[in-house]
């Protein structure tokens, strides 16, 4: 017996709507991929190499990518932590580089380039440098928490000539003293020259980086109580009040992150003592929820011009080697010449210095 017209029509319509879901499912997806994979790789050829007086490598190069595609430089070792985050730039370090008339110019940062905590002339960096479209929109993301897909990276490495960018005795020198200069208060005065640190615990009183403890870069925090942590004859010099909770009225933080290095004495008065936890000075941070502390531009923080605003707590705000000097808070006091939020270009080298509790920066 042959089907109704009913049930004819019942089947068109599940068949109808299998399409439909279908149809649906595939433009999602292709959304999703399209958001974050790259949709076109171009291989380039270097021309020139030469360094910067920041210590970074200034490439010059060729490649059949159109005018205005952008520039990635990234590792090609699988393993590094740094593998698909985006090394590259233009020269001012503040956004991408690209294409011009088959031509580039990019700066690419050996300090993002591989997670090495110490740098020695000769040492060898395998890159990939390439052009590409679709991908990362953001310039900020793409060198601080949204590293390229696997898929994307799996593209690349189907493309692109693997190259090798050699460390000179100056570059060397330049890195393993966070690029300090006469401008900048990160002093090469310094001379450790790994700031890699090791987890410990101090009771009250004052204690010496590079005798007491080992000379690091940390995420400070109290082990009991609250009082004052300040430090003397370091990179940037700390001054916090301290506690295992935060009280915006006294400008208590809960943790504050300091460059401790060799020579740096660090005092702890009216609380149990402190943790000291080692951070990764190549590590990038959440630019949405930088806490209280210390961050060198360039590497904690990309260069560019940013939007900062006070998120919690009251304090200063300030740039060593820059021009940023304020009084923040979540609300206006003419008084105190307080203010909300301020906007700001930061170079790199300049290290970022906020005693709120918390701030954001909001790319321009």
């Amino acid at each position: 017996m042959g089907k109704s017209f009913f049930e004819i029509q019942k089947n068109r319509l599940r068949l109808f709507l299998i399409l439909v879901t279908f149809l649906a499912a595939s433009v999602i997806l292709s959304a999703n991929i399209s958001a974050s994979s790259l949709t076109k790789v171009y291989d380039t050829k270097i021309v020139k190499v030469t360094t910067d007086d920041t210590g970074d490598w200034t490439i010059k190069g060729t490649t059949k990518a159109p005018s205005g595609t952008k520039v990635y430089a990234t590792t090609t070792v699988k393993s590094d932590e740094s593998y698909g985050t985006n090394s590259g730039s233009n020269l001012d370090q503040t956004t991408w580089s690209k294409v011009k008339h088959g031509k580039f110019t990019i700066s690419v940062e050996p300090l993002t380039l591989s997670d090495s905590t110490s740098y020695k002339a000769g040492k060898k960096f395998k890159v990939y440098i390439f052009a590409a479209k679709g991908g990362i929109k953001s310039f900020i993301d793409s060198n601080s928490t949204k590293p390229l897909s696997n898929k994307s990276m799996q593209k690349v490495s189907k493309t692109v000539t693997k190259q090798t960018l050699v460390l000179t005795k100056s570059q060397a020198k330049y890195l393993n003293n966070l690029g300090s200069d006469s401008s900048n208060s990160y002093s090469s005065s310094s001379s450790d020259s790994s700031l890699s640190g090791e987890a410990k615990d101090l009771a009250t009183g004052s204690w010496k980086a590079g005798t007491d403890f080992k000379a690091g870069y940390y995420k400070i925090t109290s082990t009991g109580g609250s009082g004052n942590l300040t430090s003397d004859n370091g990179a940037v010099d700390v001054n916090a009040i301290l506690g295992q909770s935060i009280d915006n009225d006294l400008g208590q933080v809960d943790s504050y992150t300091a460059f401790l290095t060799k020579g740096t004495t660090l005092n702890i008065s009216g609380m149990q003592g402190v943790h000291l936890e080692p951070l990764n000075i190549n590590a990038s941070f959440d630019l949405s929820n930088v806490t209280a502390g210390d961050y060198l531009v360039g590497t904690s923080i990309p260069a560019g011009r940013y939007t900062i605003t006070a998120i919690q707590g009251s304090g200063n705000v300030m740039s060593e080697g820059g021009s940023l000097n304020e009084v923040m808070g979540t609300t206006t006091d003419t008084d105190l010449g307080q203010v909300t939020n301020t906007t700001v270009t930061l170079h790199k080298n300049e290290i970022l210095s906020t005693s709120l509790e918390q701030i954001s920066l909001t790319k321009q």
